[in-house]
């Protein structure tokens, strides 16, 4: 387990306890993909268990999802995220 990833773990803990919805959202392959999957991901079903958090993967976008068909997707998946959390 990396360097601070129990504290990280509580942070979302405590913010789903308090009722605040969580969404990741990444693009694959990245490296920030994998520290996602040996950090939080591990706990996803536990927190699921907690309060709203979901997490989608982007495959084929880059890390700044450069491409327009890759920031549309993302707008897409925010904008659902805020329709369901009003």
């Amino acid at each position: 387990m990396p360097p601070g990833t129990g504290q990280l773990v509580a942070e979302v803990e405590q913010l789903l306890t308090r009722g605040v919805a969580v969404r990741f959202i990444y693009a694959d392959p990245t490296t920030v993909l994998e520290w996602f999957r040996m950090t939080i991901a591990p706990e996803l079903p536990r927190l699921r268990r907690l309060g709203q958090i979901e997490l989608n993967v982007l495959k084929q976008a880059d890390h700044t999802f450069t491409q327009l068909r890759d920031q549309a997707q993302v707008v897409d998946l925010v904008s659902d995220w805020l329709a369901r959390c009003t």
